[in-house]
């Protein structure tokens, strides 16, 4: 087994260096979402009540469901009306193979972190890459 299947197989999540997390609440406006993905330059934004994750907005969220006509609208409209609510979450003491896993299957380049109903990150494909790379360059 080569360094970097072990590495997948075997480490964890919370190896895994993760940007700081952004969030908003439900009832936020659409636009704040966009600018602040735009200014934080991120892809996605969890969407938390009372500190528990109840839903992510992602760029796809944006391109997939938000027709051209509603774009005029956008401070009127919230991130309830967009985001997916009840995303699936993970560990950060899954190992990294596992969230990858999910990835694939599920077609997400972003999975919430959860630990103790608690979210502590978001994890995305780029991040977990960055990761495996800085370590195979050593």
């Amino acid at each position: 087994m080569s360094a970097l299947q072990r590495m997948i197989l075997e480490e964890p999540l919370s190896r895994v260096v993760l940007k700081p997390l952004v969030s908003l609440k439900s009832q936020d406006s659409l636009r704040a979402a966009i600018d602040l993905m735009v200014e934080r330059k991120v892809g996605c934004i969890a969407v938390v009540e009372n500190e528990k994750l109840i839903g992510i907005f992602t760029e796809r969220d944006v391109l997939h469901k938000i027709p051209i006509l509603e774009k005029i609208k956008l401070p009127q409209l919230t991130l309830s009306e967009f985001m997916t609510p009840e995303p699936e979450t993970i560990s950060p003491h899954h190992q990294i193979a596992f969230a990858l896993t999910r990835m694939s299957v599920g077609g997400y380049r972003h999975l919430p972190i959860v630990e103790h109903d608690r979210l502590v990150g978001i994890v995305s494909i780029r991040d977990i890459f960055a990761y495996l790379l800085s370590r195979t360059d050593k």
